[in-house]
């Protein structure tokens, strides 16, 4: 029988880890706590142990730095980047990116299913960053030909060439709004499909509220990264959506909806930069920015940290991401600090 687990010794402690970190601050986003004068034991690529006991075959003393999981971004375009994905992986990584959910529905707009099998290839080559996608849930964004010039229409069959692959694990952004609250049948063709897959349907919902937020909910889609306003995005948590707070190049929502967060509805809010572009990704960071942001306006530091972590793997059932446990995936950040 195929042994699934090879480093159960190694995270026992009867033999060395591949690695350890030692001496570390380790920020805990599960429980919200900084473990203090820690190691962390990392055998392959997951992370086997946590404790003090441990010995590694390279070992590092981090000298009472901060380790934290990877960041990963909710929500973004890597098509606006203007940069090919290990070009992105390799700046994004600088700043302790490790993880992005694309929805790639503007190459698909170009270039069909030929432009998001590139992004697919490309992602597979790339070593910095795990790229996870989305199902490009409306190419065109708008089907009619006198508005708008796109490659193909992608309808509820060929969606469903992507189920098989296990980096698409959402429903990109719903944004034909109308097609899904008035019936259209392709749209909830779309929706029943994903559901009965167990994944997530994202949304794009700017200003919907009342009874067509109602509906738009009852199909299934749990998240919006729309918001601009902290009424709008409160409606939206209280009737049960993930929000996404952006901070892109086009969008810029953060600081305006972060009066919202507290400690009762963190858990359910996630940092998305949507799309960006390739200088302000250069000159201010990636999602290393938004969370100097969150804490300049008062934002715990782990509280800010679980929006860029933990909360992320959670919306996208991803059981082995966003913290560090045990089992998680060694996708780690050592920083000097929290501020």
């Amino acid at each position: 029988m195929a042994d699934n687990f090879p480093h159960r010794e190694a995270a026992l402690g009867s033999r060395p880890a591949d690695l350890l970190l030692a001496n570390c601050r380790l920020v805990n986003v599960l429980s919200g706590r900084i473990e203090e004068g820690v190691s962390i034991a990392i055998a392959g690529n997951h992370v086997v142990g946590i404790g003090t006991e441990y010995e590694g075959a390279e070992r590092i003393d981090l000298q009472g730095q901060y380790v934290y999981p990877g960041l990963m971004d909710a929500h973004i375009h890597l098509e606006s980047s203007k940069l090919t994905i290990p070009e992105c992986g390799r700046a994004m990584s600088r700043c302790g990116t490790t993880a992005v959910f694309a929805d790639p529905h503007e190459i698909a707009n170009v270039a069909s299913l030929e432009g998001v099998s590139y992004q697919l290839d490309t992602a597979s080559h790339n070593e910095r960053l795990s790229v996870y996608f989305s199902i490009p849930s409306c190419v065109p964004a708008i089907p009619d030909p006198e508005l708008e010039t796109f490659a193909s229409y992608m309808g509820p069959t060929k969606l469903r060439t992507f189920f098989n692959n296990p980096w698409f694990v959402s429903l990109g952004e719903m944004m034909n709004m109308p097609g899904a609250i008035y019936g259209d049948p392709k749209v909830l063709q779309k929706l029943t499909d994903i559901e009965a897959r167990g994944l997530r349907a994202d949304g794009h919902a700017p200003l919907l509220s009342g009874k067509p937020l109602n509906a738009y909910i009852y199909l299934g889609i749990s998240s919006d990264h729309e918001s601009t306003g902290v009424a709008e995005a409160q409606e939206k948590l209280d009737r049960g959506m993930y929000l996404m707070l952006r901070e892109g190049s086009t969008e810029s929502n953060l600081q305006d909806l972060l009066p919202l967060v507290n400690e009762h509805n963190s858990s359910r809010i996630l940092l998305a930069s949507d799309d960006l572009d390739p200088i302000d990704l250069a000159e201010r960071g990636h999602l290393d920015h938004m969370l100097r942001i969150c804490v300049a306006n008062g934002v715990p530091a782990i509280r800010a940290l679980q929006m860029a972590t933990i909360n992320v793997a959670t919306y996208f059932r991803l059981s082995r991401h966003g913290a560090i446990f045990p089992g998680a995936l060694a996708d780690l950040v050592v920083a000097p600090d929290l501020t």
